[in-house]
Order: structure tokens, then sequence, then C-alpha cells
């Protein structure tokens, strides 16, 4: 569990976006995991999740990775995600509701190449799925970057 006691960091969180206002029409789904010391792993959909839950080989540097941040009753989330034709970058804005519900606002997303496109998506409620298997973090293609790192001392001690 996390430092926090409404967020936890035992399983994954589901976030389904929806491609209109009224959310009658699922456009993606994906699974976000909250790690203890603030960085957030974000997997599209099943495939990404069962290869985490296997424990089954799978390139991190495609899985969108990046930090969250608590202040009072909201979590703000940034993430990247690196592909070989695009990258996207997204802000997701949690708000902590009565009876322990995360509702996100609407994300923000960009794709940052070949050109600038940038969009909003419509998010439902998080659920949790509680899971014995976790992500190694430390096993992440972000994490070992060291442009990730707020600081080059920060990075080498973790390195050590």
């Amino acid at each position: 569990m996390t430092r926090h006691a409404f967020l936890r960091s035992d399983g994954f969180y589901r976030l389904q976006s929806f491609s209109d206002s009224s959310m009658s029409t699922v456009s993606s789904t994906e699974y976000l995991y909250f790690s203890e010391d603030g960085i957030v792993q974000v997997f599209r959909g099943e495939s990404h999740l069962e290869h985490v839950r296997t424990n089954s080989e799978w390139d991190s540097k495609f899985i969108g990775t990046g930090i969250y941040k608590i202040i009072d009753d909201s979590i703000s989330v940034r993430y990247l995600e690196i592909y070989p034709a695009a990258s996207y970058c997204h802000q997701l804005p949690i708000k902590l509701l009565e009876g322990n519900i995360l509702q996100p606002k609407s994300r923000h997303s960009c794709r940052v190449n070949p050109e600038n496109v940038t969009w909003k998506d419509e998010c439902g409620p998080l659920i949790f799925i509680e899971s014995d298997t976790l992500p190694d973090l430390d096993a992440s293609w972000y994490k070992n970057q060291k442009w990730f790192w707020c600081s080059d001392d920060e990075f080498e001690k973790w390195k050590e």
C-alpha cells in the first residue's frame, strides 16, 4: 500500500476514456500503476497488463511512464509514451470524491512528433483491481534514463 490512505499500490486502476461527451462509447482502456515512490506506469489494454501479470518479457519503453503528485484531495499525473512512429505526453488530473472514488477530469494529450496535435478525452472513474504481480519499476527503460530524474544526484544515488 502507498503512504496515502486513498491511493493503493497493490494493484492497478482501470481508466476508461470516451470518445464523446455523453461517455457512451469507450475509446480506450488503460491500467495505471501508482508506485510508492511517485512513479506511475500506464498499460494500454489487457495485453500489456497480461505481460506484467505473467512476468513475461516486455519492452518497458512502450509502457507509459511518468510521475504523480498528491496535493490534498487531488492527484496530478503526467506521463510519456514513446513509440517508433510518434511520442505522446499526457496530463491527467484526478480528484478524490466521497467514498474513496477517484474521478479523473479530462485527460489532456499531445502527440509530439511527427507533428504537434493536441486533444482531450473524457474519463470515467478509476476502478481498482488488486494484483499479486506488479511491475518491476527498476527495470523500466524510463527510470534508467538520466533525463527522467529531477537531478543528476538522485539518478546516481538510485543507480548505486
